[in-house]
């Protein structure tokens, strides 16, 4: 049977100052619980009142690359800059973090690639490159501005899936 590794890190919000610093190694609880595909969900109380929650979903194949930008508007100043998040998902949109699929970046337009990455420290793409590994399912450009205003667009392609793009725009 799978299992699966769960943590739950412990804040002052559960326990008085002090008392978890001795009974939990780095304020970290850590359980085996079996694995099933679907939904685990966590939840939070303070004095019976829920205050948090939180949940992942399992993932299904890979069907597509989802764009988000920090900033769709930028200035036409040659510095501004906008970072493009890659996320691999699949039909419900949930990520898809053990996709590990090259991603290629092409910029168009008013801006350029700055560079990508992904967070894996273990890749050997560079920084200053034109594609990068997905890591947990997600990847990054960073796209730089030029001195003229104009739409800047940002395609995105990986190996089958359909190419995704966004435009930015530079005033």
């Amino acid at each position: 049977m799978k299992k699966l590794l769960l943590s739950l890190v412990v804040t002052s919000l559960l326990f008085p100052v002090g008392a978890f610093a001795a009974d939990f190694p780095n304020n970290t609880i850590t359980w085996w619980a079996p694995w099933f595909a679907g939904k685990i969900y966590a939840k939070g109380y303070i004095d019976g009142r829920e205050v948090a929650y939180y949940e992942l979903n399992t993932a299904g194949e890979a069907t597509a690359l989802r764009l988000t930008a920090d900033r769709m508007d930028l200035k036409a100043d040659g510095r501004d800059v906008s970072f493009v998040d890659v996320e691999v998902v699949d039909a419900a949109g949930t990520v898809v973090p053990t996709s590990g699929l090259e991603i290629a970046f092409e910029v168009t337009g008013a801006g350029t690639l700055a560079g990508v990455d992904s967070g894996n420290v273990e890749s050997t793409y560079s920084y200053k490159g034109s594609a990068t590994d997905s890591y947990f399912g997600r990847a990054q450009a960073i796209v730089r501005t030029a001195r003229t205003p104009g739409p800047i667009t940002v395609s995105v392609r990986a190996a089958g899936l359909p190419e995704a793009t966004i435009t930015l725009n530079v005033h």
